[in-house]
């Protein structure tokens, strides 16, 4: 493949990062690439020998991290139902989460991508660092086995997991949405009812409606986390009115 000088020093920077060396660095280095930088040079190293990028090892990756964090779910929390593991997968495993888990390691800067995708950001688009963050977990399944990727998983999300056991990594907007489905027979409104602070730090205010009564407020520094809190408020308020009536 194509390297920079400092290649290999990057490589041994990121296996330092990830707590794992690499018996076969090829597998590691196609999980750096992006298809950007294998049209570029079209697919072969200054010697001609062919390589790839890391659609396939993502696919993998995306896999495997699925059966990890229901894995370890199951584990910690063998008395909760289907459904709330299913939720709660979906929360640990969001885009959001991997691109913060991609940042936190700092994949950006390990990866090969085409002159055109560095010069608009590539480094740092959310899309790219979760595709190459799940690239990198297909990579260590085949380089490793299961056991150590599903080890570097947990350790990864450890943070999420302790949301989880804290009841804070919980989709309130979803949850609001069902109980006012099933006890009020509508859907949640959310209006944004005021824009506080200068433009670079913006904080939203927003509301949360049911049968056009204000249920819930939240401030945050954007709509989706101000819509969370308000979501949030709203269920309290509802569990209160529930507990009172009881």
């Amino acid at each position: 493949m194509t390297k920079k000088p400092d290649s290999k020093k990057k490589i041994e920077k990121l296996e330092n990062k990830i707590s794992y060396k690499f018996k076969d660095r090829s597998i590691l280095e196609t999980a750096l690439t992006h298809e950007s930088f294998v049209h570029e040079f079209r697919g072969k190293d200054e010697n001609g020998k062919k390589f790839n990028h890391y659609e396939q090892l993502e696919f993998l990756g995306d896999s495997v991290l699925g059966l990890s964090i229901c894995h370890i779910l199951y584990k910690k929390f063998p008395e909760k139902r289907e459904g709330w593991l299913a939720k709660t997968k979906a929360l640990v495993v969001s885009k959001d989460v991997l691109g913060k888990k991609a940042v936190e390691i700092q994949l950006g800067s390990f990866l090969n991508l085409g002159k055109g995708e560095l010069k608009s950001g590539g480094k740092k688009r959310k899309s790219i660092l979760v595709d190459s963050f799940e690239a990198l977990i297909g990579a260590l399944f085949l380089d490793g086995g299961y056991e150590v990727c599903r080890d570097f998983i947990e350790k990864q999300f450890s943070e999420e997991v302790d949301l989880v056991m804290k009841e804070e990594l919980v989709d309130f907007k979803t949850l609001l949405q069902e109980i006012s489905q099933s006890r009020y027979h509508c859907l949640p409104f959310y209006k944004v009812t005021e824009e506080l602070g200068p433009e670079h730090e913006k904080i939203f205010h927003i509301t949360v409606h049911l049968n056009n009564t204000v249920m819930g407020n939240g401030l945050g520094k954007t709509k989706k986390e101000a819509g969370q809190l308000a979501a949030q408020e709203a269920i309290k308020k509802i569990k209160a009115i529930v507990e009172g009536n009881d």
